[in-house]
């Protein structure tokens, strides 16, 4: 089955009042040609819940065949870093959130610069060199995943991100 670039099959598992998401990734399972998912721990309640949780989601990602389920988790939830740690993965990343609160600035772009949307000939050339930006990105720490992929997968990130439909 093909799906759309944003078309998704998502699974939802829960246990005792903790629940998780695990979600199809066409592009990337197109591109690794293998089965690729995304986790998101949508609550738990202790890590002992977690674990046995995570230990749900290992089945079901079992039963659906998946060979590679990634995650995001926020920087300071360190008993999901953990947790997921004890189940196999390997390479967290943590997201940071910083924040500029847009009441203090005075920006006044069209005295400054002007903002326009790329060309497609721009994004091209752009994307030539973000496999190279992201050599430590999550995909190049995996040793299952080539490095020649995963420079693609980063340089298909950056086209289809600036997509207008």
């Amino acid at each position: 089955m093909k799906l759309a670039m944003y078309e998704t099959k998502k699974y939802k598992v829960d246990l005792k009042d903790n629940g998780a998401i695990i979600c199809y990734v066409s592009w990337d399972s197109e591109l690794f040609n293998v089965e690729v998912y995304n986790l998101s721990i949508e609550q738990y309640q202790n890590s002992f819940l977690l674990a046995e949780l995570l230990t749900c989601v290992n089945e079901k990602a079992h039963e659906l065949n998946v060979t590679l389920i990634t995650t995001r988790v926020a920087q300071s939830d360190l008993v999901a870093v953990h947790a997921l740690e004890d189940v196999g993965f390997r390479f967290i990343e943590a997201n940071y959130h910083p924040f500029l609160n847009c009441s203090d600035i005075l920006f006044l772009p069209d005295e400054i610069f002007s903002i326009s949307l790329c060309t497609d000939c721009e994004v091209m050339s752009m994307s030539e060199e973000i496999g190279d930006m992201f050599k430590f990105g999550r995909y190049h720490q995996d040793e299952r995943i080539p490095n020649n992929l995963a420079d693609i997968r980063y340089k298909n990130w950056l086209v289809n991100a600036t997509k207008i439909e």
